[in-house]
């Protein structure tokens, strides 16, 4: 719906210049698809942070812009398609994982999102078009446009709550073998409570009912520092006992 939003802008203002929009709409793409090779590696294929953090603001900075400079709404529909291309290849990545790793019927994956990515933006023209003709021939287009979508964006962080990383796009990354519980439990353990790699060797140690000397033996550590990690696991997981922190790593799985 948002790119339905903004491409109606963005065409209502080429219309009146020189601006070819497909070649705009073009180089914005493969700006957007040069952005994703730029990020996918130092953000490690976290689909959380390459849709929360890069994408979707990227669309929603299009939109503020829009607001903010309404008369170059032209730069404001290249940042927002760069952002919409950008998770477009992330959604189509999502469609490939679910379709080989988790046994989808490709047809129907692909179909399902590309209809919902084709519906939305048609629905999006024709209100947009409907408030522009109820308002006047004269309405500002690019603020009602702005107004009408610049929370769509947005509106995907509601989605991105401390659960979100084991239920949500978070809990997939192309390649992890979905079988290996300790690298699940341990990529919870970082995203949901901040633990480092240390503390969370040390916790998966205490977690099978050892001391503290065997994870000092195991990890090759003095049992002053595992103590400290012990004291910092305890305070981030707000528990109190060896037991609490077993039960929680079993509720993990």
């Amino acid at each position: 719906m948002a790119f339905g939003f903004m491409a109606d802008t963005v065409s209502s203002v080429s219309r009146q210049g020189s601006i070819a929009l497909p070649v705009l709409y073009s180089i914005a793409f493969l700006a957007g698809a040069a952005l994703l090779a730029l990020t996918a590696i130092p953000l490690k294929l976290d689909f959380n942070h390459l849709l929360y953090k890069v994408g979707h603001p990227l669309m929603a900075i299009g939109f503020l812009l829009l607001c903010c400079v309404p008369s170059d709404a032209t730069i404001c529909g290249f940042i927002f398609t760069a952002g919409y291309c950008y998770v477009y290849i992330i959604m189509t990545c999502l469609n490939a994982h679910f379709s080989h790793d988790l046994g989808c019927s490709p047809g129907w994956i692909v179909a399902l999102s590309t209809f919902f990515l084709v519906a939305g933006q048609i629905a999006a023209m024709l209100l947009f078009d409907s408030v522009i003709w109820l308002a006047s021939a004269d309405a500002p287009t690019a603020e009602i446009s702005a107004i009408m979508a610049f929370a769509l964006p947005m509106c995907s962080l509601v989605f991105l709550d401390e659960k979100n990383s084991s239920s949500g796009w978070g809990a997939i990354c192309p390649g992890q073998d979905d079988t290996d519980e300790r690298s699940t439990i341990a990529k919870r353990l970082s995203s949901e409570f901040a633990l480092t790699p240390r503390e969370i060797d040390v916790a998966l140690i205490l977690a099978k009912g050892r001391n503290k000397e065997r994870a000092a033996e195991e990890l090759h550590l003095a049992r002053e520092t595992v103590k400290t990690h012990a004291a910092n696991i305890y305070r981030k997981l707000a528990i109190h006992s060896q037991q609490e922190l077993i039960d929680l790593i079993e509720g993990l799985l």
